[in-house]
C-alpha cells in the first residue's frame, strides 16, 4: 500500500459534489487521489508534446525510424523509475 499523508483542503462544494457525481459514489480522498493521478498524467503528456512542438522530428529521424523494426529499439530501461514515474 503507498504512502498516505493526511492533509487538510477547503474545497468549492459544489466542484466537489459535481465530481462525485460523475466518477460515482467515492470518499473525497479517492476523489483527490484519482484527480491528482490525471493532473500527473496530463502534465506528462503535455510537456511531452511541449517537447515535440519545440524539437520537431526532422527528416533524418523519420528516415532511422522506418528503417528499423519496432522490436530492435525495445530495450530492459526501466523508464518509469528513471524519471520517478509512480506506476498506476
Amino acid at each position: 500500500m503507498p504512502n498516505k499523508a493526511k492533509v487538510s483542503i477547503t474545497l468549492d462544494p459544489s466542484k466537489l459534489s459535481h465530481a462525485q457525481e460523475l466518477l460515482g459514489t467515492m470518499t473525497v480522498s479517492h476523489l483527490v487521489d484519482l484527480a491528482l493521478d490525471r493532473l500527473i498524467g496530463d502534465e506528462l503528456d503535455r510537456r511531452h508534446i511541449e517537447g515535440y512542438v519545440r524539437y520537431p522530428v526532422d527528416e533524418s529521424e523519420d528516415a532511422w525510424a522506418e528503417a528499423r523494426r519496432p522490436g530492435d529499439i525495445a530495450d530492459d530501461t526501466d523508464w518509469a523509475s528513471l524519471y520517478a514515474v509512480e506506476p498506476e
